[in-house]
This record gives structure tokens, C-alpha cells and sequence, in this order.
């Protein structure tokens, strides 16, 4: 029997090619690797460079999962060179009895700042989120997309002077998550870039926007929960009947 929730999965978070199998490449684990929120405990939490989770630090469990603030999480160039900066977070997730993971979103915020102008200065940001099905060892995947302001990936049309950006996942969507995974581990990557020309500098951070990276496991409503407990019971009174 499947109930209508959803983990939902808020960020400062993620990017290419790295995880994809129950096999993780080795991590830095977090001061506190495990714990619990309301619908759901985690363990194995870990970062490849502490960039995602700082330094004997853990990520903030609040009344609807797990709050990310990335720290140094940047990359700059300036005067023709380029930066590439790096970093992976990965956790399981095991659901709580009664609840299994429908969907999870992921939304990246952050800034940036050009100045000059050159065809080589730009600033980029990449991501993806492979998701382990523990159990089954069946990987879904998705990238990040709708990144905006539009043009920042193609170094074409984003404005000089200091912006915002962010970008968001739907692994609910591209693609779907198969019913009844309730063991599952999440590994979110990303890439930061920084490319310049000579006289020209470009800057591009990771930052937490509230309420950050937050999981959250949604129950029925009560609403649901009554029309499934009257369900049940006119199933089993007619079962009764036809005994």
C-alpha cells in the first residue's frame, strides 16, 4: 500500500558524473555521520572536500530534515587564467515505517561577479543527483536545469557587475522515482567554474538561501488517511460478507 508523501530536497547542492551505485568513492565523513529527522533517519553522511559540509561540522536537522551552508564553495579567475571547484555530499536516507521516497528536489543559490568583458569570461555551474535504491541497487538520475539568469552557462548574456543565480532538480520528474524505495542513498555533486580574459575577472560562489538543503517526508493528509481507513473497512466487511 503506497501513501502520498514525498521527500523533498531543497539546496545549496550538486553535480556530474560521480556516484550512480551503491559503491560510494571514499568521503570525509561529517562530525556526526547519522541521526534522525521526523520521517526519516540517515547515516554515512560524508563530503569529498568539505565544501558541502565544513570541517567538523554537521549539517543543522530541522523540524522538516537537513539544512546544508556550504562554506569556501567558490571558484575565480582573473586576467586570462580559469578555476574549477568541486565537491560532493552523499547520505542514505531510510525511511520511516509507513512512509517511502516519492520525489526529491533540489534548488542551488548563489552569486556571481563579472567584470569586463572578454568572448573567455564567464562563470558556469553544473549539477546532477544520482539517487540508490539500497535495497535493489536500482539508480535513478537527473541534472540540474532551469539555471537562470539565462545564459550563464553559455558565458552569453549574463550581466557584468555582481547577480544572483540558482538552478533546481526535479528527480520526481527527470527521471521518476520507482514506487516503494524507502532505503535510499543521495549523492548530490557539483562543479563551480571561472574563466577570464586578460583585464577581466569573474567570480562565482555557492550560498544557502533559507530555509537551505531541507528533506522532508510528507504524510498523508488526514483527510486521505480517513478515506483509506474506510476503504479498508468496507474491503473487509465485504470479505466478511462473502465468508
Amino acid at each position: 500500500m503506497r501513501l502520498n508523501k514525498f521527500l523533498s530536497l531543497a539546496a545549496a547542492a550538486v553535480m556530474v558524473l560521480w556516484g550512480g551505485s551503491a559503491v560510494r568513492a571514499a568521503q570525509i565523513p561529517w562530525a556526526h555521520p547519522s541521526g534522525s529527522a521526523a520521517n526519516f533517519d540517515y547515516n554515512n553522511g560524508g563530503t569529498s572536500d568539505q565544501l558541502f559540509v565544513p570541517a567538523g561540522t554537521d549539517p543543522v536537522v530541522t523540524p522538516t530534515g537537513l539544512a546544508f551552508f556550504p562554506s569556501a564553495f567558490k571558484a575565480q579567475a582573473g586576467n586570462g587564467a580559469t578555476q574549477q571547484t568541486s565537491d560532493k555530499v552523499s547520505f542514505d536516507i531510510h525511511a520511516h515505517p509507513g512512509f517511502e521516497v516519492d520525489e526529491l528536489l533540489v534548488n542551488e543559490f548563489g552569486d556571481y561577479t563579472i567584470q569586463g568583458s572578454g568572448p573567455n569570461t564567464a562563470v558556469k555551474v553544473f549539477g546532477s543527483i544520482f539517487l540508490t535504491n539500497l535495497d535493489t541497487n536500482q539508480v535513478v538520475s537527473a541534472a540540474l536545469s532551469n539555471v537562470s539568469p539565462v545564459g550563464i552557462n553559455s558565458g552569453q548574456g549574463i550581466k557584468t557587475g555582481q547577480n544572483t543565480w540558482q538552478g533546481s532538480i526535479d528527480a520526481l520528474t527527470v527521471p521518476p522515482i520507482p514506487s516503494g524505495w524507502k532505503n535510499v542513498r543521495v549523492e548530490l555533486d557539483n562543479i563551480l567554474q571561472a574563466s577570464s580574459d586578460p583585464g577581466t575577472n569573474a567570480f562565482i560562489e555557492k550560498k544557502v538561501i533559507t530555509p537551505g538543503v531541507t528533506i522532508t517526508i510528507i504524510q498523508p493528509e488526514p483527510g486521505s488517511i480517513a478515506l483509506l481507513a474506510i476503504g479498508c473497512g468496507a474491503l473487509l466487511g465485504r470479505r466478511r460478507r462473502i465468508v
